[in-house]
């Protein structure tokens, strides 16, 4: 599932304002098409460098971050689903200095901060909390 403000203007985003339906599509399709191909799966702590790179004007957040969402907290995760381990995971852009944060400090420090900061993961304009 893709989470983004409604008033998302898409035309600034990826210079097309008809692209949300796409721009959704196309990030569940990659992010699927990649796990299928590399025969792997995706896990809380990790970082896609550079994910927004092909849209110029995606502002500061570069990078995509998976953790776990906060309001799983308090559920037993990873759920079972048919004999299978299930670990739901939210995926949020991150600033470079927020990606370095990370990279110097963890990734429990990072989600610290990003919670600390109450950053709206719906916003992909919203400046770096670093």
């Amino acid at each position: 599932m893709t989470i983004y403000r409604e008033e998302t203007d898409f035309e600034e985003l990826t210079g097309d304002p008809d692209d949300k339906i796409n721009f959704s599509a196309d990030t569940l399709m990659y992010i699927s098409s990649y796990l299928v191909n590399e025969n792997s799966y995706l896990s809380k702590g990790e970082v896609w460098i550079n994910w927004f790179s092909k849209y110029e004007k995606f502002g500061e957040l570069e990078h995509l971050y998976f953790m776990t969402p906060t309001f799983f907290e308090n559920e037993k995760l990873p759920v079972t689903i048919s004999g299978n381990e299930i670990e739901l995971l939210l995926c949020v852009p991150i600033s470079q200095e927020e990606l370095e944060y990370f990279e110097n400090n963890g990734a429990s420090a990072l989600e610290e901060l990003l919670y600390e900061k109450n950053i709206d993961v719906s916003n992909l304009f919203r400046k770096s909390v670093i």
